[in-house]
């Protein structure tokens, strides 16, 4: 999947998708000014998707007033288990990962995030490498792997409102400075 106007890979309304072995790379290239959000791969509305052994990379923001997306791999709004699994995620400007849940109306659950590398992942300076937002229920982030280098957006983490029960256990920091890890909008 490569040199895509808007989004790589759209999960929409599916059950049991599995989104495997792909390379993704120069998404968001032309994406108009007015339509600012587009990622790697991501899922909406679908139940029990997978995304696994892809490779995401050089994913940008699109249009010149940008401020958000452009993750390698986001899960968007209203998913019920959604696993995403060794993928090696690198140089995307608007980070590795997005939980984009937005209030009670558009939440989702029991997302699994886990045996992932990023790599120099970016992040526009309102999110961080992982951005969270409120109502990603019942959801764990582990066993991962992230190298962020002086150059890259010093915040790992950033997580807007309640988390909504995520649990965050055993991510490995390769970091070639000493950065803030989380943020709090």
């Amino acid at each position: 999947i490569h040199d895509i106007d808007g989004d790589g890979c759209i999960v929409d309304n599916c059950a049991n998708a599995v989104v495997e072995n792909n390379l993704v790379t120069q998404c968001v290239t032309r994406l108009h000014s007015s339509a600012k959000m587009a990622v790697g791969l991501f899922n909406w509305n679908s139940d029990d998707t997978y995304f696994q052994f892809n490779e995401v990379y050089d994913i940008q923001i699109g249009g010149t007033e940008a401020y958000n997306d452009g993750q390698g791999i986001e899960i968007d709004a209203l998913n019920d288990r959604t696993w995403v699994q060794y993928n090696y995620v690198h140089d995307n400007r608007g980070g590795f990962m997005m939980f984009c849940t937005i209030g009670n109306a558009i939440r989702g659950y029991d997302y699994v995030v886990r045996y992932n590398i990023s790599q120099n992942d970016y992040a526009h300076p309102r999110q961080g490498v992982f951005d969270i937002y409120a109502d990603s229920h019942n959801s764990a982030v582990y066993n991962n792997t992230l190298y962020l280098t002086e150059r890259k957006m010093p915040v790992w983490v950033c997580i807007s409102t309640s988390m909504g029960r995520i649990r965050v256990s055993h991510v490995l920091f390769m970091i070639e400075k000493i950065v803030p890890l989380t943020r709090f909008l």
